[in-house]
């Protein structure tokens, strides 16, 4: 078992994230197969006696589901956030417009973010914005317990790959229909606070 549970939405920067904090602290796996780990996009925190505390990236959803895209995740993804059933998900390109053309959250990224914000839960879970955590990171050592001689080996910033801004006006005005009043409530959201335990 192990004390730190680390989570994402998902397209958020956390695989290069969780390798840094298992390095010093005992966490829920990064590499594992597909569908076989309920812990590193989950869709609401678990209420298990063995997490001490929880730490929850997230970011731009935009972004989020373009970077998906981009390395042909999406199949992989669905199965991880156990949406989909499939023994052997393909990882392959698909178009993402015909993707979401349904106008839904094919991942339910809204509902995973409000439900780890609103959860109630034994153990303090830290909420970190992808895209300004390298401002905080002293705090992030703090909270995950790692002394702050380890600064220098947090993972460095590198520019996003994936960038809604660049993409065509059809794309924007899809993900915008789609994602809009999640990207709002993260807009406004602190890049960094902390939900404190459940008495």
């Amino acid at each position: 078992m192990f004390d730190y549970l680390i989570s994402s939405m998902g397209g958020v920067g956390s695989t290069g994230f969780m390798d840094y904090v298992k390095r010093y602290r005992s966490t829920n796996h990064n590499h594992f197969r597909p569908g076989s780990s309920p812990y590193k996009h989950a869709l609401r925190p678990p209420c298990e006696s063995h997490i001490r505390k929880a730490l929850f990236m997230f970011g731009d959803p935009y972004n989020a589901v373009l970077s998906l895209n981009r390395r042909g995740l999406e199949s992989i993804h669905l199965v991880n956030r156990g949406l989909r059933l499939d023994p052997n998900p393909p990882e392959q390109r698909i178009d993402l417009e015909a993707f979401l053309a349904d106008l839904k959250d094919p991942y339910e990224l809204e509902l995973q973010f409000d439900s780890w914000r609103n959860a109630q839960v034994p153990y303090p879970i830290l909420f970190v914005k992808y895209e300004t955590m390298w401002n905080h990171r002293e705090a992030i050592l703090d909270y995950l317990d790692i002394g702050r001689s380890e600064l220098d080996a947090f993972p460095p910033y590198r520019p996003r790959s994936s960038d809604w801004t660049k993409t065509p006006a059809s794309t924007q005005t899809l993900l915008a229909s789609i994602y809009g009043p999640l990207f709002e409530k993260i807009r406004v959201m602190d890049e960094i606070s902390q939900r404190l335990p459940c008495a």
